[in-house]
């Protein structure tokens, strides 16, 4: 039932003229009082004739008349009495029940006036004198003062959902209020964990679980669900560090998972324009701005799916004249990233078949960081192209930073990103996929991305060799037409981000539909590594390039 609410708390004052309009507009008046001790009625409960009040307790109020207010401790839970207050809402024969008491009574508010009265009069009867010796024993709030009730969310027909382990935006102030303005009245998200017991679903994020050494807390009751709501690869949260029998439900970039929640999706739309007009405007487009070839940010330099060796396949090769210094991020190498110096090494023709160069070039072997001599022969230079794909490199692990208009920049002038997840895993396509409208990005496996429309993506595997892929990307840079094929896909879908706040909703409905969740005995037969992530498909890519270029 929906409860209008002024004051402070409520966001909308109230003055002496709205008072009396509610007065006369409303049925009933919320009297819960700041405390509940015995005999504290204030004037919340005696300001109002014309509506029916509703207390906390009917013991508190001995002397009223019957059917005078409905105590909520009347009823078994607070659903039965929202069920009974929308019944009064369209019965008036019953409600007025409640309003017939004031034939004979009027209820008054003493006024302090009245009260220094009745004080006046008690010390002008000169009453035999008392000390109280013990006041406590008088006001002993720890007597007098009585829990009314332990009111749970879903009391009131609203789901509450405590976000156990928070991420740190989440504790923005603008977060929660957003959440709610998305999901309305029914959800209630709270990160106050001495609400767990009333929470009607608990979310836990076992990668900050781990990464704060957090324990899980005890299950409260058989009927609350426990959601394991998880954004990384099983790859960097093993299952086994997750507990057996415990949860009961799922919200996962997975899409078999009970909440599914991808990182994004394509949304289909339709177009004001003809296909053959937005193709010729896309053709215009590329003319004009796509000048540039590969860039790909990352901050993550040591990663499970070994791309970073990937990229450093694709620009450098040892019969090359170049001096290998740095260290790859992964294997039996140094756990970090050194610039690569170029010794006489030839120039790069330039994949983006620009001739100024976007800051500092990615040469081969030198990660973003500077370019090497260009005193050789233009038939070294031949071969060198023949091998090697020029990749403009952003992000932490080369040191060279990419704010949002870097990004805005890219994305307008380059034609491709690499979109190498950290992980090689089932259903794990994250915003490295999502984010980019205006470019053609390229992935690692072809598999993953089965859910796509054809050319809205370039697959590694599809080549039989990283030469033929850098055959392929340099033919796309040269051939306008042949580009634009892998954009078109565009006149159909956009590309949609899963906001949080959206997702949060999915899950809160879920809970709420879910009274009688069911559990996970074995959380690896869900969450393994083994079963839903390809450990090794970097590396048979690495090794079958090695067999075709030897």
């Amino acid at each position: 039932m929906q409860v209008d609410v002024f004051g402070r708390c409520g966001g909308k004052p109230c003055d002496k003229a709205c008072y009396k309009r509610n007065s006369l507009e409303y049925r009933f008046y919320l009297a819960f009082e700041n405390t509940a001790c015995e005999d504290y009625a204030s004037e919340k409960f005696f300001n109002f004739n014309s509506l029916v009040p509703i207390v906390l307790k009917r013991e508190y109020y001995p002397n009223s008349p019957p059917k005078s207010f409905i105590a909520l401790d009347d009823f078994p839970s607070i659903h039965e009495l929202s069920t009974y207050l929308a019944r009064l809402m369209t019965d008036d024969a019953l409600y007025a029940q409640h309003l017939l008491w004031s034939y004979d009574l009027q209820r008054k508010p003493r006024s302090r006036h009245q009260m220094m009265c009745d004080v006046c009069e008690y010390v002008l009867q000169r009453p035999a004198k008392k000390v109280y010796k013990e006041i406590g024993e008088y006001s002993n709030a720890n007597k007098k003062l009585k829990k009314i009730a332990n009111i749970s969310a879903t009391a009131v027909n609203k789901t509450r959902i405590l976000l156990w382990t928070p991420r740190n935006r989440w504790y923005d102030p603008g977060f929660l209020e957003d959440v709610h303005t998305k999901c309305g009245s029914t959800c209630e998200f709270t990160m106050d964990r001495g609400k767990y017991n009333s929470s009607d679903g608990v979310m836990f994020f076992p990668f900050y679980m781990r990464h704060y050494n957090t324990t899980y807390p005890k299950r409260h009751s058989p009927k609350q669900t426990l959601i394991m709501y998880e954004r990384e690869p099983p790859t960097r949260v093993p299952g086994s560090h997750l507990p057996n029998d415990y949860f009961n439900a799922t919200a996962t970039f997975m899409m078999h998972s009970d909440i599914p929640y991808p990182y994004g999706y394509l949304q289909e739309i339709t177009r004001d324009i003809t296909r053959s007009q937005y193709h010729a405007d896309l053709l215009r487009k590329i003319k004009e701005d796509k000048k540039h070839g590969i860039f790909k940010v990352f901050s993550h330099c040591q990663t499970a799916s070994r791309r970073e060796d990937v990229i450093a396949e694709l620009q450098n090769d040892e019969a090359d004249p170049v001096t290998k210094r740095y260290h790859f991020a992964s294997g039996k190498y140094q756990k970090m990233w050194l610039k690569a110096e170029i010794a006489t090494a030839p120039e790069a023709p330039a994949l983006s078949g620009s001739g100024s160069e976007p800051g500092a070039r990615a040469g081969a072997g030198n990660f973003g960081v500077g370019s090497g001599s260009r005193a050789q022969s233009r038939s070294q230079a031949s071969q060198w192209s023949e091998k090697y794909l020029d990749i403009d490199l952003f992000g932490k692990c080369v040191n060279r930073s990419c704010d949002n208009d870097c990004y805005k920049e890219k994305m307008k002038s380059y034609r491709f990103y690499l979109a190498f997840e950290n992980s090689v895993c089932l259903d794990y396509i994250t915003e490295k996929f999502y984010q980019f409208h205006e470019l053609v990005p390229i992935v690692l496996k072809k598999d993953d991305y089965r859910n796509l429309p054809p050319k809205s993506f370039i697959a590694l595997d599809d080549f039989a060799s990283f030469k033929s892929f850098a055959s392929f990307i340099k033919y796309l840079m040269t051939d306008d037409e042949a580009y634009a094929e892998y954009l078109m896909w565009k006149y159909d879908y956009e590309k949609r981000h899963t906001g949080t706040g959206d997702q949060f909703c999915t899950i809160c409905q879920y809970v709420a539909r879910n009274r009688s969740p069911k559990s996970y005995k074995n959380i690896q037969s869900f969450w393994n590594s083994t079963k839903t992530c390809d450990r090794d498909h970097t590396k048979r890519l690495l090794e079958n390039n090695k067999d075709m270029s030897g």
